[in-house]
């Protein structure tokens, strides 16, 4: 944990996510402890427009936890998004 407490302090791009103007999914567990649904909600309301999907059942990997809710909503967002 000393990584987190001490090392990637000074990594904090949060005032730069306002400038991303791009679609942008942000997807988490809900069960991820080592980026929780509260870092991922403050990424989400970061970025314009941005759209959060939190996955059931998962942690820090839901792509590999919860493959079908995973794929399921990365190709709901590129269908949105004319992908």
């Amino acid at each position: 944990m000393h990584y987190f407490g001490r090392s990637d302090a000074p990594y904090d791009v949060r005032p730069q996510l306002g400038a991303i103007r791009v679609p942008t999914l942000v997807i988490v567990g809900d069960d991820d402890w080592l980026l929780p649904l509260s870092a991922s909600q403050v990424i989400a309301h970061g970025i314009p427009a941005a759209e959060l999907v939190v996955v059931p059942n998962a942690g820090h990997m839901p792509f590999i936890e919860q493959p079908d809710a995973f794929t399921a909503a990365v190709r709901s967002f590129l269908k949105a998004h004319g992908a």
